[in-house]
């Protein structure tokens, strides 16, 4: 398949799957000059793959293309018989219909040029690229969920799939090999950040603006482009220093490893990296949650502002249809966090409490009331308390089939210790941008407290609170793992990447209220101008640069985006094994193949096939499960079969033994033990163990063999 038929078949079913809701999201985000546009794409795919992944983790019907399109059809049906029956949909004003056809030029843009630089650096191999892209051939092979993980046989993900599953699911009803999926995600990705952090800064923009039609559109626009550029191009201020410090020798991901013994990435580097990890998977479903919280923040019927009564509180709130379905969505939206990266769901959990806690204070403040008695309100509290109990109960309840096999990973809360903080001018370049350009619209609202009146700079400081909070909270707190030196360093990059996501989404908005608000011909004027200028020009010479070194400054021959035609010149043997593996060998049966470390080329063959492996990358599945020699959480299968701990170093030292010994018996016992159906001898496994192959091929026929290259079947089953 080439590469442009792939990427149009895959964008279709995205707009399809936008079209399928945009009633309903023009319905939820009415308020939003573009209705909701930019959000009907994920939430089109949250509702069209959520129903079909609970229909398969519940045993009701296998996960298949026909099914998935039963499904996406049925949605389609409901969604627009309501809008015609109701005549929900009525002629948008222009400036909606321009901003909408902005958002569709900026998502087919951004999706076909980032998918033709891909082109410069295809590879699915690299850093997280096996566990990926193993993650998606294994959800592809899989009737009913959860999927089995390829990295350790006869056991399911012990790890947040739902991101990976999303991808697999627009493969699969795109019709798509796999290899070009995974590229035509991330880039579907991409395109969905911008114009998510477009629509939501255009949003934010025009309330605060409301009234005044002086050029609304231009600062619309203005305001979305800004937000999109710094949420998912631009990068922090290490570029701007550091190129003329080290010239040449500039490598563009030392923006993200700046402090010692940390990670604080962001999207644009994320993006050219190309790991389709959940931090990445589950920026749609962050903005999406942001954009359901604005909504219902700013939305709700204006109330009695005397009336404490809680009963009619929660009446005013039922009075419209919006509230509930918002809600519902909302929780959707955090239960699908949790199973795409969980760390996210705790955060905007945190934040969906804070904006209901601030939105029922605002519902009961008059004139002659102070801000800080009321957020202590009894009615205040008991009605927040129980929206977020409701909130957390309906996430948890979506998700249950998840919650049920998941074990959780962490190790507890460490405090960091003395010495070990970050230097607070390291933070000044990783921050400065955002945190200048916040605190400017945080003292220029104390100069302005009338501004507070407006519900949207409300909810704006509401996000870079948070943001700030997250910010320093690595600082003093952080989540126990298995890596004792680095121990900030999972922690750290996770709490950045959710504040630069909702620090860049607000700035576009800062930026063009301030320069519209600030008095012209003012020294304090032109030098927040030459600041901001400063820092846009900062943002996008890293994003520039990351891209250029990121593709190899593209002076290498643009190829085909098929991730695994680099395994033909790598491992050309190996690559027709795997050719012949993905085209004659159906469901999951167990594949033996050499062990190496993790972030190397060994788990070739199941990371590129869905097969599940004895054991893949060691420390991987020491971190998903605990230890690596004591037993595995949760227990396996074959502990709980056999009585005997199953363990990471034992399931390494097995396979080592299967290839290098010469006892027949053995080799029975271990093909018996782990349920082996294949046996892989090729490239690695040559360079690896020092092995009798007369023993396996007296024990087992040949069922594959190019050159040096074999596959033994054991016909155990």
């Amino acid at each position: 398949m080439s590469d442009i038929q792939s990427a149009f078949q895959y964008i279709i079913i995205i707009e399809l799957l936008g079209l399928s809701v945009f009633p309903l999201t023009a319905y939820i985000f009415s308020s939003f000059p573009d209705k909701g546009y930019a959000f009907s794409k994920i939430l089109g795919l949250l509702l069209s793959g959520y129903s079909m992944w609970i229909l398969s983790a519940t045993h009701i019907t296998a996960f298949s293309r026909s099914a998935s399109f039963a499904i996406l059809l049925l949605i389609i049906v409901i969604i627009w018989t309501v809008a015609l029956i109701k005549k929900s949909l009525t002629a948008f004003p222009l400036n909606t219909l321009i901003l909408i056809a902005i958002e569709e030029v900026m998502f087919i843009g951004i999706y076909a040029g980032w998918t033709y630089l891909r082109g410069f650096s295809p590879d699915i191999n690299g850093l997280e690229k096996f566990m990926d892209y193993g993650f998606m051939l294994s959800i592809l092979r899989t009737k009913y969920f959860p999927p089995l993980d390829h990295f350790l046989s006869t056991e399911t993900i012990n790890y947040y799939y739902f991101g990976h599953y999303l991808a697999s699911f627009i493969t699969n009803l795109a019709k798509v090999p796999a290899q070009f999926g995974y590229h035509l995600q991330m880039s579907f990705l991409m395109a969905l950040t911008a114009i998510q952090s477009f629509s939501l800064s255009t949003a934010f923009v025009t309330k605060i603006l409301e009234g005044s039609k002086n050029r609304m559109l231009l600062k619309q626009i203005g305001a979305g482009l800004l937000s999109a550029s710094f949420v998912t191009i631009f990068g922090n201020l290490h570029a701007l220093i550091y190129i003329p410090i080290e010239g040449i020798s500039y490598w563009y991901p030392d923006a993200t490893r700046f402090i010692e013994y940390t990670i604080h990435e962001f999207p644009i580097y994320s993006f050219i990296v190309n790991d389709l990890h959940g931090h990445v998977s589950s920026i749609p479903l962050v903005l999406l949650v942001i954009g359901l919280l604005f909504t219902l923040f700013t939305t709700n019927k204006t109330p009695e502002l005397n009336d404490t009564s809680l009963i009619k509180k929660f009446k005013n709130d039922f009075s419209t249809k919006l509230y509930p379905t918002v809600l519902i969505l909302l929780s959707l939206t955090i239960g699908a966090l949790y199973a795409t990266n969980a760390w996210d769901f705790a955060i905007y959990l945190l934040l969906s409490g804070l904006v209901l806690w601030t939105k029922n204070t605002l519902s009961i403040i008059n004139a002659n009331q102070k801000i800080l008695p009321s957020f202590f309100n009894i009615t205040v509290l008991t009605k927040t308390a129980i929206e977020s109990i409701a909130l957390l109960v309906c996430s948890m309840l979506f998700f249950l089939p998840f919650w049920a096999q998941f074990h959780p990973i962490s190790q507890g809360i460490g405090i960091v210790p003395l010495g070990s903080h970050s230097p607070l001018w390291q933070l000044g370049v990783l921050w400065g941008i955002q945190v200048s350009l916040s605190v400017s619209y945080i003292l220029w609202i104390k100069r302005n407290p009338t501004q507070l009146s407006e519900k949207t700079n409300v909810f704006i400081l509401i996000l870079i609170a948070l943001s700030f909070l997250l910010i320093i909270l690595p600082e003093i707190i952080y989540v126990r793992d298995i890596y004792p030196t680095h121990f900030r360093a999972n922690t750290m990059f996770k709490f950045f990447y959710q504040s630069w996501l909702m620090l860049g989404a607000v700035v576009g908005t800062t930026i063009v209220i301030l320069t519209t608000k600030l008095a012209n011909g003012k020294l304090l004027t032109y030098a927040y101008v030459v600041m901001v200028s400063i820092f846009i020009f900062a943002g996008a010479t890293y994003g520039i640069k990351a891209t250029e070194q990121g593709f190899g400054g593209f002076n290498g021959a643009k190829k085909s985006i098929d991730g695994t035609a680099y395994l033909d010149t790598k491992y050309p043997d190996d690559s027709k094994a795997i050719d012949w593996i993905n085209q004659n060998i159906e469901g999951q049966p167990v594949m033996a193949e050499g062990v190496g470390d993790s972030y190397t080329d060994y788990t070739r063959i199941a990371s590129n096939t869905g097969l599940p492996t004895v054991i893949g990358w060691p420390v991987h599945e020491w971190l998903w499960r605990g230890s690596y020699s004591d037993p595995l959480l949760p227990q396996t299968d074959l502990e709980a079969t056999t009585g005997i701990a199953d363990t990471v170093s034992t399931r390494v030292e097995d396979i080592k033994l299967l290839y290098e010994t010469a006892d027949i018996h053995v080799i029975k016992t271990l093909v018996e033990k782990y349920d082996i159906e294949y046996i892989f001898v090729g490239t690695l496994e040559r360079e690896k163990y020092t092995f009798n192959e007369e023993t396996l091929h007296t024990m087992f026929p040949t069922v594959y063999e190019n050159n040096s290259t074999y596959i033994l079947k054991t016909n155990i089953n």
